[in-house]
């Protein structure tokens, strides 16, 4: 019995090291930014050949709308004030064969 506490003691005392060993690293990663370094990152990034946008022209909540690319893709958008926004448009094959394409708006 006394073994197998001591057994699980190490390992707890082993994943705890471990833990921290995570927790360090990724404070030195991502020392770069700091509070009020938001500023910094701002723009819009695009993957592919950006046509894959966000904003309204993409999906308008207001009206519910939604224009598919005309390619898949993802994109990006900071604003300076620590806003951002993600657009995604991906295809999937479908097996059937339908007389109309399929769009859905990413979830809400």
């Amino acid at each position: 019995m006394a073994r197998s506490v001591q057994v699980l003691f190490a390992c707890l005392v082993y994943l705890w090291l471990q833990a921290l060993s995570v927790a360090q690293a990724g404070r030195q990663r991502y020392a770069v930014l700091h509070a009020g370094d938001e500023p910094m990152l701002q723009g819009t990034w695009s993957s592919g050949s950006g046509r894959v946008v966000t904003g309204p022209s993409f999906f308008n909540p207001r009206t519910r709308s939604f224009t598919a690319p005309p390619v898949p893709g993802q994109a990006y958008s900071f604003t300076q004030d620590g806003y951002w926004e993600f657009a995604k448009y991906r295809v999937t094959p479908n097996r059937k064969s339908l007389p109309f394409d399929i769009a859905l708006p990413p979830p809400a």
